[in-house]
């Protein structure tokens, strides 16, 4: 039988030499390899085609979002082609590990060096937004350093269902993101633009300043909707004592269940708060450390759930309703009804008896395409 020959761009695999897998996803996995050329480590996306029902629009619209973003603090694209079976994306590689990882291993934590990271990070979502993409799926586990130094940048990572806008005017409806980061008007299915993006930040900056979720005392997703929409922001004196009264503002700001009374990323870069002006120096770093650990025994509870969630979905169907041309991601990163109550509530439940406390963050993502350690490639 003749062979079927191999797209034209299928040369340039032999460019890269293929090393360990770096971690498995829905679609595929991904590798840490060599480009050949000048021996640069990257990260390559391995995605198969047959678990894309022979549609690429998903891989499409990846490298249409990622092709033109060419900052320091996001994953850049290197390169992408094709053989028969996948396709294949080239993203630059961080090995620097996760944004709690590196809070985790510094000796002290302060609400100054909050400050200094979530600036780089509002600084570079501002230049996603400037350029009209929409990431969807801001959260700790996507921020990420791109080496072990000091001073590594920090690199804004999975990009796999962001979104480019036509303007400023274009409504979004895809039901998406990770659960426990996504902005009430996702959930409400309201049509939504960039301030859902803030929404994230807005957990993201809670969260690194005392290692816990804002909403983990919700049972479920109704009353944790409910609680969004009354403006409610759990601010626990326990963790919170030593925090100032700037920070409270500034994630009050960013966590308002208006999309056009939020924050936008340059109004936050002009807050007095992000500009350093009110943040106190008080070592916060036993609080995150104590109430992240209790985090990620939420998530591996959640993690016990995520192949009955795939088998759900093996056996329903839905369509994408946003102007018909986006696709549709089956894995845990695209939420395609809202969360189901009592799923959340079993893991919870499951993982406060682990930790012997409540305080769990309630993210109900998929583990990507790579691990902790490496880039996530979008």
């Amino acid at each position: 039988m003749k062979k079927t020959p191999q797209p034209p761009t299928y040369y340039r695999k032999k460019e890269y030499t293929f090393g360990k897998i770096l971690g498995n996803g829905t679609f595929g996995e991904v590798y840490e390899c060599v480009r050949r050329k000048d021996k640069v480590h990257v990260a390559i996306k391995v995605i198969r085609k047959s678990l894309l029902n022979g549609d690429p629009t998903m891989v499409n619209k990846e490298i249409n979002v990622m092709r033109n973003l060419h900052n320091e603090n996001i994953v850049e694209l290197y390169d992408y082609f094709e053989s028969n079976d996948n396709y294949y994306l080239v993203f630059s590689l961080a090995t620097g590990g996760e944004l709690f990882e590196r809070i985790s291993q510094q000796g002290r934590f302060s609400e100054q060096d909050a400050v200094s990271v979530m600036r780089t990070v509002f600084t570079a979502v501002k230049f996603l937004h400037d350029h009209q993409v929409v990431h969807r799926d801001l959260k700790p586990e996507n921020l990420l350093y791109k080496d072990t130094s000091a001073d590594s940048p920090l690199v804004i990572a999975d990009f796999g269902i962001a979104k480019t806008m036509r303007g400023d005017d274009d409504v979004l409806t895809t039901v998406c993101g990770s659960y426990g980061y996504v902005a009430p008007e996702i959930i409400r299915r309201k049509g939504y633009g960039k301030p859902v993006d803030m929404w994230s930040l807005g957990i993201i900056t809670f969260t690194i300043l005392c290692g816990y979720s804002p909403y983990y005392f919700c049972e479920n997703a109704q009353e944790m909707l409910v609680v969004m929409e009354r403006h409610e922001v759990n601010f626990d004196k326990r963790y919170w004592w030593g925090i100032s009264e700037g920070a409270k503002e500034f994630i009050r700001a960013l966590l308002h269940p208006d999309p056009q009374q939020r924050l936008t990323a340059d109004q936050a870069l002009h807050h007095h708060w992000l500009e350093g002006h009110t943040a106190l120096d008080n070592d916060l770093l036993p609080d995150v450390i104590e109430q992240s650990k209790a985090r990620r025994t939420f998530q591996r509870a959640v993690h016990k759930l995520r192949l009955v969630n795939r088998l759900r979905k093996l056996s329903s169907s839905s369509s994408d309703p946003e102007n018909n041309d986006e696709a549709t991601h089956h894995n845990e990163d695209t939420i395609q009804k809202p969360a189901d109550p009592s799923d959340t509530n079993l893991a919870a439940r499951s993982a406060a008896a682990a930790a012997n406390r409540k305080s769990a963050d309630s993210s109900l993502s998929h583990d990507s395409f790579v691990s902790a350690k490496s880039e996530v490639t979008p």
